[in-house]
């Protein structure tokens, strides 16, 4: 009796003791856990990421009729989203590999609305003031974020010299969230040509600096993690 059990167990593919109902089968976690789970939040990030980029494409005949109009500052709005939607999907990837984070209904939650705030950003380039308010809004989850981060303890593997830099760094994004609320505020209450274009200036070098920025963090983690 006890071979007959065995012989169907293999020819299911299972090993003697691994039959489904004693949970055997499930205890073998490793490394297979780790990519399962990194490469289910890289999908995640994709799929959202790319809503963004088809909210951004719907708005094409928009920017084209308002720079036909003489409003051809609202191609310093295009241009940063492009930015902010290269360097998020750079860094969440990026983050998966030097990070230990776990699948997570928290983590996932602040990373979905970080994302959908992106998605309202791309959709509001020819708005400037719903832009600025949309951008304060995902850097703001992007720092709410960092903060889960490092609450749960996916920092682990980084030195104290790397995690006093990761803090700089928040405190940079915490000036962009200012500079949005503030340009917000300011279309708002002063709207003006002059305002859309030279916040859409500042707005645009700042997307620029938050690539060098992850640039030169991935260079430095590149070369103290050994990752090639």
């Amino acid at each position: 009796m006890a071979q007959e059990t065995i012989k169907k167990s293999n020819k299911k593919g299972l090993h003697p003791k691994e039959e489904p109902g004693n949970g055997t089968l499930w205890k073998q976690h490793g490394m297979e856990d780790v990519y399962f789970q990194r490469d289910a939040q890289i999908t995640f990030w994709t799929v959202l990421g790319g809503i963004a980029v088809a909210a951004l494409l719907t708005q094409i005949t928009n920017l084209i009729d308002g720079i036909q109009m003489g409003r051809w500052y609202l191609l310093l709005y295009f241009l940063t989203s492009i930015m902010l939607i290269t360097n998020s999907w750079v860094t969440n990837l990026w983050g998966s590999l030097v990070l230990r984070m776990q699948v997570n209904i928290l983590y996932a939650l602040i990373q979905l609305m970080n994302l959908v705030c992106l998605a309202i950003l791309c959709l509001q380039v020819t708005n400037p003031l719903t832009f600025f308010v949309a951008g304060g809004f995902f850097v703001l989850f992007g720092l709410f974020m960092d903060a889960y981060l490092m609450k749960s303890g996916a920092w682990v593997g980084f030195t104290p010299e790397k995690i006093k830099g990761i803090k700089f760094n928040s405190r940079v994004y915490l000036a962009f969230v200012v500079l949005c609320f503030g340009a917000a505020a300011n279309l708002f209450w002063y709207p003006s040509v002059a305002a859309d274009v030279g916040w859409g200036v500042l707005t645009l070098f700042a997307s620029i600096a938050a690539m060098v920025m992850q640039h030169f963090t991935m260079k430095q983690e590149r070369k103290e993690l050994g990752i090639p």
